[in-house]
């Protein structure tokens, strides 16, 4: 069990594969520590430089709480692949990395409770580390990994909410801040009791089908791990921590239970009733001043901040639904007379067929129907709608992938009148918290590039953009709001460790006001009049409105008070003439709320809460969290091809064409910059025995690759070898290529150029020479067609020429494929063809059947069409095609297929129809983890007709290494 919830971790460390780093390309450099090698791009060295300096510190305080120092060198990575606040812990026993994403968190979110991005981020991780990468004292265990390419130590088997609780324990208890002492954490929990809608147990470790069901690991995790340590003491995570990798081998639930008394379950559901009773403690004594607001749009899942244009009569907001692509949508703001009229008719109709019954309790607003949308495409990162001016238009910040993938978030206009698509204003400017100015000529926003952070204008005329204040390395500028009126300017400012309410002017970029916050403010919004100034503020274990007044002569800005006080958190206010609108917090997503702009002149009184609710309420901070000392990481060194490291690789699969038995090791750098394998195979029943040796460099904008290989292949003795017109032999060559890719938005394009040379050896013949080369281009697109559902589509196209045995060939081969999905599901047609001149020599020829191994070139021996439910070499001909339907269900389920592949053989059967069941992945290279790029194929298939196989049912299980 251990083993199967390891390497279940280690596959879905592998599948975020485009997370790990930026290109490898890049011109990167290293700061050495003690402990650690931080690799960075070259732009990121402030922020790096920042980091370094505060990791031997860090790694002391978090060793000591966890009392486990493991030894070795840490390699950090520096990087910022999609442009949000994260990272990752990898806890490879002996050779464990980190990544840190650079861009910071907003105060308004879980993590918007730290002073220092950087150094939270670093304890997260390091915690992650010191914690999960304890090796087992148990010599077994330790044997265990020794042929896998990376070693994860017993407590890394363990929940995750073990893993990201404990880390999460670790932020507060070592900087007094992060989420254990956050109001965001506070107000989720106690929402989610009131409602009676916390995780159950097996729900806290994973829950992707509710809403923050994945953040339940960290919030209600690490909020149940300290309840333990009241309840147990100070040192119970540590023996829970040495149970875990003792010599006698424990599960997690054993080990808990020699702690704590009881199974993990059990007592977590005393945790959840104890946190319940806090919740509505604190309920009855915040019921009495209640100011919610009334509610004007029942919305589920996440929701993007409301708009409204500037007479108030239109609402933008961005709408966000599981499993389903993002929306910018308007509303009308006026009564819906269609639909109240719609409905009670309906309730009229029903009381007249039955006067007794009685008409439902309405408690919600009837379901809006948009004015305007436009779909974005599934898993597109957008936000930040807002009215321009009176155009009528809206600017938007859409996250948009560079040539490499990398995402930037860049300004977009759209006009709902029109019916054409947006508009892209910049072009990687990296620009978010866009708010357009009262007259729609420019836009504030801020951005985050290269850890450093920049208050900007935007023309939006041209796109260009200019610097307000910044680029700062220790201060953060958040959430622009311009003066409807004056040049001022309202934001948020992180300065000196606290969050700041600030007016600056909008020319110069001064400061004429600010207010320091112990807690968190955010989001801020002027009234149409500009005399007052709305923002999310958090303190105390509460998230709500608070009210600001300005005065325009003396530039003075004072809090007035708290404004609304609901059951959950009170986000992202605007207020129209006569209204105040903002988002609440609901264990099912983020409704839309409007309360009267009259209320928002009386302020709420403070709360007299009862003692011992936490932490249902903020938890108090009472100790001191130690110093972080500064080290000098002294000059940066060139990463160059970086530090060569080994590790094993273990391959092979059973098919039709034969049984393979791979082993060998990989060497490579962290970043993927030079990678060689070596590979050796055992083959039975015809696979392919011999080996390969690859090397393929990154360091440039093109990939180069070499591989020399030497393979035997017994394709007469296969299962059905006799049906088999492919010839028995032996190959011996060199191959090499560039290789290059492009990524944009739903799409991609790759190229590559090969040459290749060959001896090929066929059993009671002479050798045969082998020279050629050739290029293949692929294009991947999915446009997003009706209902927000995709189109994928792709185009192959190839082309090869050579000489063998003195004989000029060339070849074409290409391949279309389209269909429809959604949400992981959907349906596929694919048509591939090919073919050669007549008179091609043998080794040219169209080889229909069998599977890849990782040690056959890839060009020498792009004749051979892999159908793994068939034999290799079971049809072979100067042509070929081959016609596939796919269903695939999703859910990691595996999709449902049938094809028919023909070639024109000279004698018999030429066709061959099959369907089956089939499961496949593929893993790009993940250097940071140790591994090359890795297929695998899993299926079973039933061949439909008479003839070649007749009926047969044959199984495959494949997993093939690729340089």
């Amino acid at each position: 069990m251990r083993i199967a919830r390891a390497l279940s971790l280690l596959f879905l460390i592998l599948l975020p594969v485009r997370s790990a780093a930026q290109s490898p390309s890049g011109e990167w450099r290293t700061l050495h520590t003690e402990h650690f090698r931080v690799h960075f791009p070259v732009q990121y060295e402030p922020w790096a430089r920042d980091v370094a300096s505060k990791l031997e510190s860090i790694r002391s305080a978090v060793d000591a709480e966890v009392g486990y120092a493991p030894s070795g060198i840490t390699d950090v990575i520096v990087a910022d692949p999609i442009a949000q606040a994260n990272g990752s812990a990898w806890p490879f026993l002996g050779a464990p990395r980190m990544i840190f994403w650079a861009s910071p968190p907003s105060p308004a979110g879980a993590l918007g409770h730290e002073s220092d991005w950087g150094e939270l981020l670093a304890i997260h991780e390091w915690g992650h580390v010191a914690h999960l990468a304890r090796p087992s004292r148990n010599p077994l265990e330790r044997a265990r990994w020794i042929l896998s390419p990376v070693a994860l130590g017993p407590i890394a088997t363990a929940p995750r909410w073990v893993s990201e609780g404990y880390a999460t324990v670790l932020e507060g208890k070592l900087t007094g801040q992060g989420r254990p002492f956050s109001d965001y954490r506070a107000v989720i929990l106690r929402t989610w009791a009131q409602r009676g809608r916390l995780p159950s147990y097996e729900q806290l470790d994973s829950d992707s089908a509710n809403w923050m069901g994945m953040s339940m690991a960290y919030l209600v995790g690490s909020s149940y791990l300290e309840w333990l340590v009241e309840r147990e003491g100070g040192q119970s995570l540590t023996k829970l921590w040495a149970r875990m990798t003792a010599r006698e081998s424990r599960t997690f639930d054993q080990a808990f239970q020699g702690v704590y008394g009881d199974s993990p379950k059990h007592l977590y559901q005393r945790f959840t009733a104890e946190l319940t009773h806090r919740a509505m403690l604190v309920e009855s004594a915040e019921s009495s001043s209640r100011r919610e607001g009334e509610i004007w749009m029942d919305l589920s899942w996440t929701t993007g901040e409301p708009d409204l244009n500037a007479d108030g009569t239109r609402l933008v907001t961005i709408i966000r639904g599981r499993q389903k692509p993002s929306r910018i949508v308007t509303y009308s703001t006026g009564r819906d007379e269609k639909a109240e009229g719609d409905y009670q008719k309906r309730i009229d109709r029903m009381l007249e067929r039955d006067p007794e019954d009685f008409a439902p309790v309405r408690k919600r607003p009837l379901p809006r129907k948009p004015e305007t949308e436009h779909v974005f495409r599934p898993g597109e990162i957008v936000g930040s709608p807002r009215w321009i001016g009176s155009t009528g238009d809206i600017l938007f910040v859409r996250f948009v992938p560079d040539r490499d993938g990398y995402l930037h978030p860049d300004l977009h206009r759209w006009s709902p009148a029109s019916a054409a698509p947006p508009s892209r204003l910049t072009f990687g400017a990296d620009l978010r918290d866009a708010r357009p100015s009262a007259d729609g000529s420019l836009a504030l926003a801020v951005r985050n590039r290269f850890g450093l952070s920049e208050l900007v204008r935007v023309d939006l005329q041209n796109g260009s953009v200019s610097t307000i204040a910044g680029p700062a390395l220790h201060e953060q500028f958040v959430e622009p709001a311009p003066h409807p009126l004056l040049s001022k300017l309202a934001l948020v400012e992180r300065r000196g460790g606290k969050w700041h309410l600030v007016v600056r002017d909008m020319e110069g970029g001064g400061i004429s006001a600010a207010i320091p916050f112990d807690g968190i403010v955010a989001q801020p919004s002027w009234s149409r009049d500009g005399t007052a100034l709305f923002a999310t503020v958090a303190r105390d274990g509460f998230i709500e409105i608070a009210r600001f007044d300005y005065d325009s002569m003396t530039g003075a800005l004072a809090e007035r008070g708290v404004v609304t006080r609901g059951t959950g958190a009170s986000l992202s206010p605007v207020a129209s003439n006569d209204a105040l609108w903002f988002l609440a917090l609901d264990p099912d997503g983020l409704d839309l709320r409007r309360l009267p702009l009259r209320a928002t002149e009386e302020t709420l009184p403070p709360l007299a809460l009862p003692a011992g609710t936490a932490p249902a309420v903020r938890r108090s901070f009472e100790g001191t969290p130690p110093a972080i000392a500064l080290q000098d990481p002294g000059e940066a060194a060139t990463y160059g091809t970086g530090r060569q490291e080994v590790s094993p690789l273990m391959g092979g699969g059973i098919a039709p064409s034969g049984s393979v038995v791979e082993a060998g090791v990989r060497v490579g750098d962290v970043l993927g910059r030079m990678e060689t394998l070596a590979l050796f195979s055992a083959g039975f029943d015809g696979g392919a025995q011999g080996g390969s040796l690859s090397m393929t460099t990154r360091r440039f904008p093109v990939s180069i690759g070499a591989r020399f290989f030497a393979v035997e292949q017994t394709l007469s003795e296969q299962k059905d070898g006799e049906l088999s017109v492919a010839h028995d032999n032996e190959r011996l060559g060199l191959e090499a290529w560039l290789a290059k890719g492009w990524r944009w938005s739903g799409g991609q394009l790759h190229g590559r150029g090969s040459v290749y040379a060959s001896d090929i050896d066929e059993q009671g013949s002479d050798a045969i020479s082998q020279l050629g080369g050739g290029v293949m281009a692929r294009i991947e697109h999915a446009p997003v067609v009706a209902g927000g559902m995709l189109m994928p589509m792709a185009l192959e196209l190839s082309g090869s020429a050579g000489s063998t045995d003195d004989e000029g060939w060339s070849r074409v081969m290409g391949g279309l494929s389209m269909g429809l999905s959604s949400s992981g599901r959907g349906i596929s047609i694919a048509v591939d063809a090919g073919s050669i001149g007549s008179g091609a020599p043998w080794p040219e020829q169209f080889e229909i059947g069998g599977v890849r191994s990782s040690i056959l070139p890839d060009a020498a021996t792009s004749n051979r069409v892999d159908v793994p439910a068939l034999p290799a070499g079971v049809l072979r001909g100067n042509s070929f095609d081959s016609e596939t339907i796919a269903l695939r269900p999703g859910g990691g389920l595996p999709g449902l297929f049938a094809q028919r592949v023909s070639a024109d053989v000279e004698s018999g059967d030429d066709s061959i129809s099959i369907a089956g069941l089939e499961w496949t992945f593929d893993v790009d290279a993940m250097p940071v983890a140790r591994i090359p790029a890795l297929e695998f194929r899993a299926g079973v298939a039933r061949v439909l007709d008479e003839g070649l196989l007749d009926g047969d049912t044959s199984a495959w299980v494949t997993m093939r290494w690729k340089p």
